[in-house]
């Protein structure tokens, strides 16, 4: 559970307070700043996850297929990692998902 702050009572307890929490976020930038693209990164998967489900393979610019060995033709474009980012990304862009 959360702690809770007290709320400082006079303009030096708050100078204080920020003296305490500057010199923690110093030491702690990198981390912070890691945890934050990280988390930041998450969202943005979660979103593509989140618009990709709700595609239907008949009417959608994109979907994804059971078995593509068997089920897609050569010669046919079949993104993954990054690729599938940006193109997830820019059908997004055209037509986001409804629901």
């Amino acid at each position: 559970m959360a702690e809770t702050v007290k709320m400082p009572e006079s303009a030096d307890e708050a100078a204080a307070m920020l003296r305490v929490g500057a010199a923690w976020l110093q030491g702690n930038a990198p981390e912070v700043l890691r945890a934050t693209m990280r988390a930041t990164a998450d969202a943005k998967d979660a979103e593509r996850y989140r618009w990709l489900r709700a595609q239907h393979w008949s009417d959608s610019p994109l979907c994804v297929v059971a078995d593509p060995k068997d089920a897609v033709k050569m010669a046919r474009c079949c993104p993954s990692g990054d690729l599938l980012d940006i193109a997830v990304d820019d059908a997004m862009a055209a037509a986001p998902a409804v629901g």
